[in-house]
């Protein structure tokens, strides 16, 4: 490239020198011969001689290399949009399991059975929920109104309170998305 830019300028000084002495030498020439007339190279000329059209002939290549380059940039863009996407999918589908897992749970306490809890003394309820698995358990106990759910707690021995209240505790805890 360094060669072609000096290649131009020194074809375009040299049409430039042609030019400075031709002028010269007609303006000689014309005070020995008035009728002739002597033509001057100018701009024009030069955007027509093949070192003017140096630039031309770049303009092309270096619009393609452009391009290029803007294409390279929107493909990376594009491949860290997928990328995300591919990310927040599997968020979804992460939150669809465990919304699937958290509405199981609640069905888990039908309000029949609720009803049924909810009328028994809370010294049988508790002996009877202390029996039964800790997640059913604490889907029954989530689903009695508050007042008589404390009081069935309170009736059941500290452990077995303690396991029911963990799994109402992590059945309302929303896992941050990570």
């Amino acid at each position: 490239m360094i060669k072609k830019t000096k290649k131009f300028l020194s074809s375009t000084i040299s049409c430039f020198l042609v030019g400075s002495v031709l002028v010269e030498a007609s303006a000689t020439f014309a005070q020995q011969q008035p009728t002739r007339q002597v033509r001057v190279v100018g701009t024009n000329e030069l955007e027509n001689a093949p070192a003017g059209d140096f630039c031309s002939n770049i303009r092309d290549d270096a619009q393609e290399q452009r391009y290029a380059l803007k294409m390279q940039e929107l493909n990376e863009l594009r491949a860290a949009v997928e990328e995300r996407i591919v990310a927040l999918e599997s968020k979804r589908a992460e939150f669809e399991a465990w919304q699937k897992k958290r509405d199981q749970f609640a069905q888990l306490a039908d309000k029949s059975l609720v009803e049924i809890y909810s009328k028994m003394r809370p010294d049988a309820a508790a002996g009877r929920l202390e029996i039964l698995e800790p997640v059913l358990a604490a889907a029954i106990v989530l689903k009695l109104p508050r007042r008589r759910a404390s009081v069935i707690l309170n009736e059941m021995t500290a452990s077995k309170a303690a396991s029911i209240t963990e799994v109402i505790a992590a059945s309302s805890v929303v896992k941050e998305p990570s």
